[in-house]
């Protein structure tokens, strides 16, 4: 993994940061995940041979960062595996490799059910012997997240149907999709932007002008969510960006 990649991880395994990439891009800012419902979730037990996904062969793939939602009702608890892979190049088979993560993710939680069912003595007999599952079982639901960090436009496929050739009339109905949900900061706006809350926000702020200095600058001096970003994300900024500004200079730098 480069620099870049494991500086990339380690910004975005930040709960604040990953419940923020969440709330700015599915629920337009509001605060439906929140960091501390988050609990860590080992991405080492999701493991696939690369030429499963087009990239090689001989070598394992591990997603990012994964972590459990746990939300509260009145109905009790209920839960949501949530990822996140981090992206700072196109990727052309993203949506191949993205549902076959989360397929993996949800065949891990029916092994796991599998395996205590059996180790009970609850499935024993019939068809439930075959897939260990009994009639009440149920998965969390998976949700990936592809924040793809650069200042280029997401010009590969966004879900399945853009991989697949020409589907013949009489099938198009049968065809099964899956859509990426994709961070992208060049196709936002600034009040897009804002929408976040944590160190994510200047960062793609500055990731979004990254060819525009002027209003880069502005920003910077400007916009509220420079008045408070972390020591600890300069070099991230930097890193992602290229841009190296004084920020250390201004007293709100926490």
């Amino acid at each position: 993994m480069s620099d870049k990649d494991n500086a990339t991880r380690v910004f975005l395994s930040d709960r604040e940061v990953f419940s923020d990439a969440f709330n700015g891009t599915l629920f337009n800012g509001r605060q439906i995940v929140k960091p501390q419902d988050l609990s860590e979730l080992d991405p080492n037990e999701i493991l696939l041979p690369e030429d499963l996904v087009g990239v090689g062969k001989g070598v394992e793939r591990r997603r990012d960062m994964l972590k459990q939602l746990t939300l509260m009702s009145s109905r009790g608890s209920t839960f949501a595996i949530l990822g996140i892979e981090g992206q700072s190049n196109l990727d052309y088979s993203m949506p191949v490799r993205m549902m076959l993560y989360d397929a993996i993710t949800l065949a891990r939680q029916v092994r796991r059910i599998h395996d205590a069912n059996h180790k009970k003595g609850k499935a024993e007999l019939g068809d439930l012997f075959t897939s260990g599952l009994l009639p009440g079982d149920r998965l969390a639901p998976v949700f990936t997240l592809v924040a793809f960090l650069s200042p280029e436009p997401w010009t590969a496929p966004r879900c399945l149907r853009d991989l697949l050739m020409d589907v013949p009339k009489e099938l198009e109905g049968l065809v099964q999709d899956y859509r990426l949900n994709l961070l992208c900061p060049y196709e936002m706006g600034d009040d897009d932007i804002r929408r976040f809350r944590s160190d994510l926000a200047p960062l793609l702020f500055t990731l979004k002008h990254n060819d525009d200095h002027e209003s880069l600058l502005d920003g910077v001096e400007n916009e509220p969510m420079f008045r408070s970003v972390k020591r600890s994300t300069l070099p991230i900024i930097r890193r992602l960006t290229g841009y190296d500004f004084e920020f250390e200079d201004k007293k709100e730098v926490q």
